[in-house]
């Protein structure tokens, strides 16, 4: 480890925030696209890796399947049948993967299908 006078002081890439996040890889779940468009462009620009984005249950599934993100971006309301709730329950169970939903809506139905989920760790 090689001191150069920067702030953390370390070359190589040791405290470098892009160089840390180009090591990890997020998935996003959302079924508007210019919002997953949004997401996808401004994780890329902060350094992370952005597999793919999906807009629904299945297809997201295989994406996560196939590219073993680090972490997934989920909206809870998608296309098709399953929820975003849903599609993170399989997660939790087939793939260990930390989830963070994302929403734009506030009813007490939507909020209320959260609190039975269990923090990732527990």
């Amino acid at each position: 480890m090689v001191c150069d006078g920067r702030v953390g002081g370390m070359r190589g890439g040791e405290n470098d925030p892009m160089a840390a996040a180009a090591q990890h890889k997020i998935v996003i779940v959302e079924d508007e696209g210019l919002i997953a468009a949004d997401l996808e462009s401004r994780l890329k620009s902060s350094g992370y890796q952005v597999p793919g984005t999906a807009d629904s249950a299945q297809p997201a599934l295989k994406l996560i399947r196939e590219s073993s993100p680090d972490l997934v971006l989920m909206d809870i309301r998608l296309k098709g049948e399953q929820d975003g709730i849903q599609v993170a329950q399989v997660l939790r169970e087939q793939f260990d993967i930390p989830v963070v939903y994302l929403t734009a809506y506030e009813d007490r139905a939507t909020l209320d299908g959260l609190p039975g989920r269990k923090p990732m760790g527990t």
